[in-house]
């Protein structure tokens, strides 16, 4: 008889993790920063409250996810080009309240798993180096 009322338990509990988003989906997020102006590389930061990160631009830059703005800086010449990325909540949240409920909540939450920034930036820079 215990073994018949332990299988829906264990199988509720599946259930509830796999609507966490820190399960399914992660606490960071790889972000593709195009370039729009110039041919070459640039070196730019990504910044948010979890931290910063040094990358090279046109490429990849992966970043934990927070709650808070991302702040892209890239070199352009001997300025700036500054982007501000808002982040979004994933469909998560959802899944969250309906299978995960306060446990799965209050884990995302705490590693703001539940949100997401673009898969893609562009950047416009308009001070190219001569050649």
């Amino acid at each position: 008889m215990k073994t018949r009322n332990a299988l829906p338990l264990m199988l509720a509990a599946l259930i509830a993790a796999g609507g966490c988003a820190s399960i399914t989906k992660g606490t960071t997020d790889t972000i593709n920063v195009e370039v729009d102006g110039c041919g070459e590389k640039t070196e730019c930061t990504a910044t948010n409250k979890k931290g910063t990160w040094i990358f090279d631009a046109p490429g990849p830059v992966t970043v934990k996810k927070s709650d808070d703005a991302l702040a892209l800086r890239c070199v352009d010449g001997d300025e700036y080009v500054t982007r501000t990325v808002a982040p979004n909540n994933s469909g998560m949240v959802w899944g969250n309240a309906v299978f995960g409920g306060v446990i799965g909540a209050a884990v995302d939450a705490n590693t703001d798993a539940h949100w997401e920034y673009p898969e893609t930036v562009t950047i416009n820079r308009q001070n190219c180096p001569e050649d």
